[in-house]
């Protein structure tokens, strides 16, 4: 018997898509806490290992881990908070 070792290497080539809501317009003293800002839907052709966000503008914001930016709290301003799934 003769023995072929190989390997394989799924390619994902399609990103995940993720439904955001809509902008959020709050009066109040800054900074003030933001809620129901979750993406509202978030699909893969295969597992989603990892969810996380930015805001950037009037709050600076890296959270590489935390999938959901409700509860946060931001400065007077505009904020551009972008989600991504890896």
């Amino acid at each position: 018997f003769d023995t072929l070792n190989g390997g394989i290497a799924p390619i994902d080539s399609l990103p995940p898509t993720i439904s955001c809501p809509a902008d959020v317009t709050v009066t109040g003293i800054p900074p003030v806490q933001i809620n129901n800002i979750a993406p509202q839907n978030i699909t893969d052709n295969c597992d989603v290992y990892n969810i996380g966000w930015t805001g950037a503008g009037a709050t600076t914001v890296n959270a590489p881990n935390d999938p959901d930016a409700s509860g946060g709290f931001f400065n007077l301003g505009s904020t551009t908070v972008v989600y991504t799934a890896t």
